[in-house]
């Protein structure tokens, strides 16, 4: 099953920084990186179900098993972390160079706007 979602998540993610290629928008790129980090997720989810299947010794005499707690826990972190420095990169790159008119939410609509009125 989680072979089978990293699977998912890496063509998914190569979708999207193919869209965000063609398309140059910001938004698509920030999804692709979600989906990257979405498989570097799974990646250590398999390191932790790994390292939970060891068994018992010396050290761990009741075994490994919630071992997976930690690398779940180290996930949640880096979800948290990998979307904060997105968000925090691309507000930084639109102050410095500034929101192109094109991506503005409204530029379309006023357009239209001003374009019915000159009729």
């Amino acid at each position: 099953m989680v072979y089978t979602v990293l699977a998912g998540n890496l063509l998914i993610a190569m979708r999207k920084f193919a869209a965000a290629a063609f398309s140059g928008g910001s938004a698509m790129w920030s999804e692709g990186v979600h989906s990257l980090a979405d498989s570097i997720n799974e990646l250590l989810l398999l390191y932790g179900i790994h390292r939970a299947k060891a068994s018992p010794d010396q050290t761990h005499p009741f075994g490994y098993g919630r071992e997976l707690y930690v690398w779940s826990f180290i996930v949640a972190l880096l979800v948290l972390a990998v979307g904060a420095g997105v968000s925090l990169f691309e507000g930084v790159a639109n102050r410095r160079t500034g929101t192109p008119k094109s991506t503005r939410a409204d530029s379309g609509g006023a357009q239209k706007r001003r374009t019915i009125r000159a009729l």
